[in-house]
């Protein structure tokens, strides 16, 4: 009967512990949270944007953002899919490798650095959009459409007729929250 007792109030003791703990965290969060977001929300006000920032503590395995609502609603990838399209695009074989070049065509761009032969780093960092229009062509809507799949990355729209662009205009859409996802288990 004693030994059940103090089990009982070892337990409750420790659980009392754990939770008063978990309550002082959960304060702290609260305050870093609303710091953040007060740092998080003038940067966007200070370019004169609508939006949100996202950024997440792999350590604490917590998310900081001005506007969680924003951060849920699903947006075209834009640049962002192009992390995902060099991954589809090397393990389909269309990027052979780091060295890969991206010959120009010799045609007005809409940025002048893409008016070059480009390797992936550049293509990447210069967010070469015909560089990646060529990868995902190549890549083909069936391909395409597994990967992403596979890849579990948002919710996209991809066919034959939009193979070139579907991520930066259409119904393709993903939110910050699937992308921070992506990325963990990336």
């Amino acid at each position: 009967m004693k030994l059940h007792l103090l089990l009982f109030l070892f337990i409750c003791f420790t659980s009392c512990k754990q939770q008063k703990k978990a309550e002082e965290e959960a304060t702290v969060e609260r305050k870093i949270d609303k710091i953040k977001k007060s740092e998080i929300q003038t940067i966007i006000d200070k370019a004169d944007a609508n939006g949100s920032i996202v950024i997440y503590n792999l350590t604490k395995d917590t998310y900081y953002s001005n506007n969680f609502d924003w951060a849920l609603q699903g947006k075209l990838p834009a640049s962002t899919f192009k992390i995902t399209n060099t991954i589809i695009g090397l393990e389909t074989g269309v990027i052979e490798s780091d060295s890969t070049i991206f010959k120009w065509d010799g045609e007005q761009k809409w940025l002048d650095l893409w008016e070059q032969d480009l390797v992936l780093r550049d293509a990447f960092q210069f967010s070469c959009v015909p560089c990646y229009q060529s990868v995902a062509s190549k890549i083909g809507p069936q391909q395409m459409n597994q990967y992403v799949n596979k890849l579990q990355y948002g919710n996209l729209k991809i066919d034959d007729s939009n193979i070139t662009d579907f991520w930066l205009e259409g119904e393709s859409r993903i939110n910050q929250m699937q992308q921070i996802d992506f990325l963990k288990r990336f």
